[in-house]
């Protein structure tokens, strides 16, 4: 896995999901049953910094990067402490720690699943298979709420009829609906330069689904009969998913439950042929399922799909609430200063670098119905406009201009909350000869009507 910046990360944030996957109650409560958050015999708990060392050492140091990192496995919660390399400014060492968990879990999920080293792989540039998209670890939301309420089973591919004649092995089965396409807050699609449309999944670990399969939350039946059951409306009532934790005393470590959104640029097999070392690759089956999930379909197309974006909720008792962090490519956009200064990558995901002069600055998304067929493309008028802005309309009606690195940054839900120190890029940067950049995005409120702190912002 190579060429990701670490871009977000909240201490203790409140994770937006989709649906049921709401934020959840502020009062931690009592762990779910063993049965479904089993204990964890290799919780990673290496921490940024000595600082937590017993007796107190006399001088605080940070965490050498070697190539052990690469095999530590992945944290059950984070290990943080006010105290650190950061004099008097106990938030910054918080950060710093929750910055040192996040790429830990990074590196730990997109491991290869035949469990050798990162960056050694057969595929090109040294990538494979990872963890996250072996079945028997993570789970697609499309697996799990199914159609007409069927109750969904761990073990089992799902592979459509459409699909199964281009089916074959180290393939994933990509299910579209409006999720997948339009993202967030139905705001539009996302294009890239080549026109396609940028595709988004969601996926969820064994404690999560089982969760969810206990307490029938995978149909509509069984949320509202939650509802009925209990004195608050689900998700804010009494349920609570299962909470990663670090042994404690006689008590093991558990993982607790996890959601990962992974965002998608669809590859050229020949075209960019030059471009695939540069991208963790998957070989996907683009399922549409029809009417009313797709305006097209049932249909199966196959794609190579570039990651551009790692977006990972974990349910931890470091927090009440979900605690993420979020990776994007380094080529997606460029920074707000490398524009100013134009110091530019030859070529980004979502930003047209060879335009010199008379740059459109504004350019409206293509008119509804957005729903793709199966080329994934928009039409040849459409994608020429690209990297398009688009208007959104505040809650008075009045019109705000989103750029398109504005969009990409509202599509990760993202917020910048200082620069990730560069020690943690030699953990690419260092160990697998990879440029890695650390630099912090801007920041992009993806509420443009509101400032930060929610109050009507200045027109």
């Amino acid at each position: 896995m190579r060429n990701f910046r670490l871009f977000a990360v909240g201490i203790g944030g409140v994770l937006g999901m989709v649906g049921l996957l709401n934020a959840m109650a502020l009062a931690q409560t009592p762990a779910p049953d063993d049965d479904i958050n089993p204990p964890v015999a290799n919780c990673n708990q290496i921490p940024d910094t000595n600082a937590g060392d017993k007796p107190p050492p006399a001088k605080i140091t940070a965490t050498p990067i070697t190539a052990d990192l690469l095999t530590s496995g992945q944290p059950c919660q984070q290990k943080v402490n006010t105290f650190g390399l950061v004099p008097d400014n106990g938030l910054a060492n918080l950060q710093r720690g929750f910055d040192f968990y996040s790429w830990l879990t990074f590196i730990a999920m997109n491991s290869p699943a035949d469990g050798k080293v990162i960056g050694k792989g057969s595929r090109p540039g040294g990538d494979a298979l990872t963890k996250w998209e072996v079945l028997q670890n993570y789970r697609p939301l499309a697996n799990v709420m199914l159609a007409h309420g069927d109750k969904p089973e761990w073990g089992t591919r799902i592979v459509p009829d459409e699909c199964k004649k281009l089916d074959g092995p180290g393939k994933i089965v990509f299910q579209l609906g409006e999720e997948a396409f339009n993202q967030p807050f139905k705001s539009g699609p996302l294009i890239d330069q080549d026109g396609h449309f940028a595709l988004f999944d969601i996926l969820m670990n064994h404690p999560m689904f089982d969760f969810i399969l206990k307490h029938d939350l995978y149909s509509k039946a069984g949320q509202e009969k939650v509802d009925e059951n209990d004195k608050t409306k689900f998700p804010l009532g009494r349920l609570e998913f299962p909470i990663g934790s670090n042994p404690s005393g006689t008590a093991p470590g558990k993982m607790g439950a996890i959601m990962l959104k992974v965002s998608y640029r669809i590859l050229d097999r020949q075209k960019d042929k030059n471009l695939l070392s540069q991208f963790h690759t998957s070989d996907a089956l683009i399922y549409f399922p029809g009417p009313p999930a797709t305006k097209i379909g049932p249909a199966c197309v196959e794609k190579k799909l570039g990651l551009v974006g790692f977006h990972v909720g974990h349910k931890t008792n470091f927090a009440p609430q979900w605690v993420w962090t979020s990776f994007e490519h380094v080529s997606n956009v460029p920074d707000a200063d490398d524009v100013a200064s134009g110091h530019l990558l030859p070529r980004y995901n979502f930003f047209n670098a060879a335009c010199k002069k008379d740059c459109p600055v504004v350019n409206d998304t293509p008119p509804q119905p957005w729903d793709p067929d199966v080329t994934l493309k928009f039409k040849q008028e459409a994608a020429a406009k690209m990297p398009g802005a688009r208007d959104m309309m505040d809650r008075k009606g009045g019109r705000w201009q989103l750029g398109n690195q504005g969009r990409v940054h509202l599509i990760m839900a993202a917020y910048s909350m200082g620069k990730i120190e560069t020690l943690y890029a030699s953990v690419f940067e260092g160990i697998l000869g990879e440029k890695i950049s650390t630099k912090p995005v801007e920041i992009v409120n993806p509420f443009p009507w509101v400032d930060r702190e929610g109050k009507p912002a200045r027109r």
